[in-house]
């Protein structure tokens, strides 16, 4: 199994040869999350009837009967679950956010679920809440009670709060570093997604 997502650098194709030489030539499958890591699999030589997909899914039975109903005149309600680091898009996310905020005068709110090492360093105000570590049992009731998902990662391999966050019926905003976002994001139909950086 890997997450890894294919990059069409020296490094992968010469990695790609060493790997398959050292060791992956002895494996008789591969069990990858999706459609990007597939890519890296057919580089690593394995065929086609080799390579499963899913290994990385959200348990939905945990957000059946969770989906969006908001009020129109509420707040728009923003949430970010992820790990609190540079790769995942963090400070500049929130960064960008927080100036048009307060230079729009919109009606928003950011919520970002996660701990990390950056959690002491990034942008504080009413306009924004860190709930830290939330258990995947409670995750649910806070999605569904948001607008939009967003995931503004650098480095992303895969992203299994995408699918959570599909499951309760959340739009969503991804960076185009999301691997989850081939599985999971139709543009225009149920987000968008923007050049990552």
């Amino acid at each position: 199994t890997f997450d890894t997502q294919w990059e069409d650098s020296l490094k992968f194709k010469l990695g790609v040869l060493y790997l398959y030489f050292k060791s992956i030539r002895n494996f008789q499958g591969v069990w990858v999350p999706g459609g990007r890591q597939r890519k890296l699999a057919e580089k690593l030589f394995f065929n086609a009837d080799q390579i499963q997909e899913g290994f990385y899914v959200a348990d939905t039975s945990l957000m059946e009967g969770l989906n969006t109903n908001r009020e129109e005149n509420e707040r728009f309600e923003i949430v970010f679950v992820n790990r609190l680091v540079s790769q995942k898009g963090f400070p500049s996310a929130l960064e960008y956010l927080e100036r048009y905020i307060k230079k729009s005068e919109v009606n928003w709110h950011v919520t970002v679920v996660g701990t990390g090492p950056l959690q002491d360093s990034l942008p504080k105000g009413d306009w924004i809440d860190y709930l830290g570590f939330v258990q995947p049992k409670n995750l649910g009731d806070i999605l569904r009670a948001k607008d939009v998902y967003v995931l503004s990662s650098e480095y992303e391999p895969w992203g299994v709060s995408v699918h959570e966050a599909t499951a309760c019926g959340l739009p969503l905003l991804l960076s185009s570093a999301v691997g989850a976002a081939d599985s999971f994001l139709a543009i225009g139909r149920n987000g968008f997604e923007f050049k990552k950086g």
